[in-house]
């Protein structure tokens, strides 16, 4: 799984059957949310845009319609807002080195 800006990618593994044709359900739900999402796919990889948070994925294997055990819960965090940018740099300059400082910045 990875993310990049707001769209996090997801794939897994195909499952093998030797009867029926083989779907996938990709279960995604925003941490604190009642309820979350769940998308029925063909294939085995899928790009979902999501809003800023922590969200919780898991994908299952459907066969004639009857679904398997859902996969383990994967977490990711979606964090599209840049972090500020540090204040208060300093620098002081010698002959071979230099010293720069810089107040920290929350989420960073």
């Amino acid at each position: 799984m990875s993310v990049a800006g707001g769209v996090v990618s997801v794939s897994w593994d195909a499952v093998v059957e030797e009867e029926g044709l083989i779907t996938y359900e990709l279960r995604y739900q925003l941490a604190g949310a009642a309820q979350g999402k769940v998308q029925t796919l063909e294939n085995t990889a899928a790009q979902l845009e999501l809003a800023d948070g922590i969200y919780t994925v898991q994908v299952r294997a459907l066969n004639y319609g009857r679904g398997g055990s859902w996969s383990p819960a994967q977490q990711v965090t979606v964090d599209t807002v840049a972090p500020e940018s540090p204040a208060s740099a300093t620098a002081t300059g010698g002959e071979a080195a230099a010293d720069i400082r810089w107040q920290s910045v929350a989420d960073a």
